[in-house]
């Protein structure tokens, strides 16, 4: 079950993550029952995503930025 999805959308990444969010400045619980949606890769990167081990591009364009890694 994934945790994240990452999707180009108008040029741009928006991520649909799986979590809580609290008040500003607060941590943020993944994992949740509650889906947060992020606009940038930097936002995503403070949260610890993409997770590492558990990144499986689709096109040759993400292949060629992040190539795969085998889930440990």
């Amino acid at each position: 079950m994934p945790l994240a999805i990452r999707v180009e959308v108008g040029g741009g990444p928006v991520w649909f993550v799986a979590a809580t969010s609290g008040a500003p400045g607060e941590a943020v619980d993944l994992g949740a029952d509650e889906v947060a949606l992020l606009f940038t890769d930097e936002d995503a990167a403070r949260l610890g995503l993409p997770l590492p081990g558990l990144v499986r591009p689709r096109s040759a364009v993400a292949a060629a930025r992040t190539p795969a890694e085998p889930a440990t």
